[in-house]
């Protein structure tokens, strides 16, 4: 195997990581967000407790930070390695196994928006 084709192997794969936890942050966001919905105890702590709404909102910056840390950099080794790969094999090739930064920015956004919506809901929860 030469060069060229185990650098658009990793592309490969790198783009099946990225994919996968973009997923697996959506999900994690949305059960959440759901429990946070149906809970009636959970309903009733963030009522009562301010302690509990300080924990929440931590979790999920957390949460938050650790999707940060894991994906940024896979990003990054993406757009270098589909640089790479259009420099000596074709642009098709790596325009077909890379993930356009719109999806990107979109992906990022929706998870981000999911966190910013459950901490509004974890605040303002007791005033409505």
């Amino acid at each position: 195997m030469d060069l060229e084709t185990g650098k658009l192997n990793a592309l490969k794969f790198l783009t099946k990581q990225y994919i996968e936890n973009v997923w697996i942050s959506t999900s994690i966001h949305l059960v959440v967000l759901g429990w946070l919905f149906s809970s009636e105890q959970i309903h009733l702590l963030i009522k009562e407790e301010l302690f509990i709404q300080i924990g929440l909102t931590c979790i999920l910056l957390l949460l938050e930070c650790f999707r940060w840390f894991i994906n940024s950099p896979i990003y990054r080794r993406i757009r270098f390695l589909e640089m790479e790969v259009s420099k000596k094999t074709s642009t098709e090739l790596a325009d077909a196994y890379t993930i356009k930064s719109y999806r990107f920015i979109c992906s990022e956004l929706f998870i981000s928006l999911l966190t910013v919506f459950a901490i509004t809901f974890i605040w303002l929860y007791p005033y409505l």
